[in-house]
């Protein structure tokens, strides 16, 4: 792995990161920057830990899985869990939209 894919893998953490700490706080959760992280990493490790038990598709399963974790670490009610989830990849691509937009990421 050469450094810029892993300036580019972590690049992409940080800001998935950044937009599920927003989204939490948009919902009135319990959040820090290293529990964030923390949980952004676990909720990616998920579906492909599941794919490498089980060799067929569980894409439900998934996303039960990272509602549930994101109930359980924010302390969030079911339906603002996913109103979160669905936020995070709001504020993910305007975040992207905007480093694309003023030259830092091309």
């Amino acid at each position: 792995m050469t450094w810029t894919r892993l300036f580019y893998l972590l690049l992409a953490v940080c800001i998935s990161s950044i937009a599920l700490k927003l989204a939490i706080l948009s919902f009135g959760g319990k959040v820090e920057w290293k529990r964030a992280f923390a949980v952004n990493i676990c909720s990616s490790l998920i579906p492909l830990l599941l794919l490498w038990l089980f060799p067929y598709y569980l894409t439900l399963l998934t996303f039960l899985l990272i509602i549930f974790s994101y109930q359980y670490f924010f302390q969030l009610t079911f339906w603002k869990a996913i109103g979160a989830w669905f936020l995070q990849y709001v504020f993910a691509a305007l975040i992207v939209f905007l480093l694309i937009w003023s030259g830092w990421l091309i």
